[in-house]
């Protein structure tokens, strides 16, 4: 398995996903600088 790590591209807020098929696992991250932080992993597949 490859590990790559791109910038996530949204349009009209919402996530723009690659055309080629293949599964692609997306890890968000937040930080508030007073209220903490989190994280978000999930996995999507394109056929």
């Amino acid at each position: 398995m490859t590990e790559k790590s791109n910038p996530l591209t949204l349009k009209n807020k919402q996530l723009v996903i690659p055309k080629k098929s293949g599964t692609y696992a997306y890890e968000l991250q937040a930080r508030w600088s007073e209220n903490g932080d989190g994280q978000f992993a999930f996995l999507i597949k394109v056929d």
